[in-house]
């Protein structure tokens, strides 16, 4: 779970360790002090066996219905692109590049207008604060066309990678070795946070339920 989970109480990142006699257990980084700063939290042990069984039991869960997963995948891509764009979106994200590479071309022909006094001030003045706004929507725009579109490229690939994650483990999943199941957690975006009490499962692990402020499903919480 290393690099997976948190701290439940400050975020911390939980690292693993060994206690004599090969108990295995997960410690909250903000228990200790380092050369930046002091102890932040008193976060006590938690189980290595406990927190990786309980998480590993949902994603065993999800994985053992691909095809839901992976439908749920591309309808949520599918959405994100039809939420930003009513056109192509890659050919909307080169026709606003191709704009914002023409705004430095305007401002400097507004500027020779108005050395040369073609135009009054006021009028020079008026036309770059309109381009001003002009641009900054654009540039606004752009952003999120570009966010969009990376996350559509992620889903792509997140697709791929469960394609082929789920036909090299499901037909044998109890057995998974360690690297499986780290494949697994990269390729379902994991995220843990946890407590010696509890745990809050997130990632794209429930096809059946959507964060309104994210590209990805996410589950509610699983309690100890």
């Amino acid at each position: 779970m290393t690099g997976f989970a948190v701290c439940g109480y400050c975020g911390s990142p939980l690292v693993g360790h060994y206690l004599r006699g090969g108990y295995r257990y997960y410690h909250c980084r903000g228990t200790y002090p380092t050369a930046s700063r002091k102890k932040i939290c008193d976060a006590r042990y938690i189980k290595a066996d406990w927190l990786e069984n309980m998480v590993w039991e949902k994603v065993k869960s999800v994985l053992s219905e691909p095809e839901l997963l992976l439908s749920e995948l591309r309808k949520q891509a599918e959405a994100e692109e039809v939420q930003v764009s009513s056109c192509n979106l890659e050919q909307e994200i080169k026709s606003l590049t191709r704009k914002m590479k023409g705004y430095a071309g305007q401002e400097r022909r507004l500027m020779s207008v108005l050395r040369l006094d073609v135009a009054t001030p006021d009028i020079v003045l008026d036309e770059l604060n309109q381009m001003k706004k002009e641009r900054e929507a654009d540039e606004k725009r752009l952003a999120r066309l570009t966010e969009t579109k990376e996350n559509i490229d992620k889903m792509v690939d997140m697709e791929a990678n469960l394609k082929e994650l789920c036909a090299r483990i499901i037909p044998d999943i109890d057995n998974c070795i360690n690297q499986d199941k780290g494949d697994a957690y990269t390729y379902l975006d994991l995220k843990v946070k946890a407590t010696p009490e509890s745990a809050d499962i997130k990632g794209y692990l429930d096809p059946g339920v959507i964060k309104s402020d994210s590209c990805l499903p996410t589950t509610g919480q699983t309690w100890a």
